[in-house]
């Protein structure tokens, strides 16, 4: 006996979240990857940037206190 299986209105009863993540050649996969990989590299950039800047601030209060920079320093004495 054959079964006769029904379509119409499929495509209505879909929510719309699952058709915007259904497949549509890759590029919304590509993104779900891409995106938070972009956005941790972008947050370790500017972290690195802060980083940097807070020691050079470091360094040239050090250098304005008459304090000794590492590069500075005389070398250890050898016994």
């Amino acid at each position: 006996m054959p079964v006769h299986v029904c379509l119409v209105g499929t495509v209505s009863a879909m929510s719309a979240a699952s058709v915007v993540l259904a497949h549509q050649g890759g590029w919304d996969e590509l993104l779900l990857v891409a995106v938070p990989i972009a956005l941790f590299a972008l947050l370790l950039v500017v972290a690195n940037r802060r980083a940097t800047r807070a020691q050079l601030e470091r360094d040239a209060s050090a250098a304005h206190d008459g304090e000794a920079t590492p590069d500075e320093l005389p070398p250890p004495a050898s016994s």
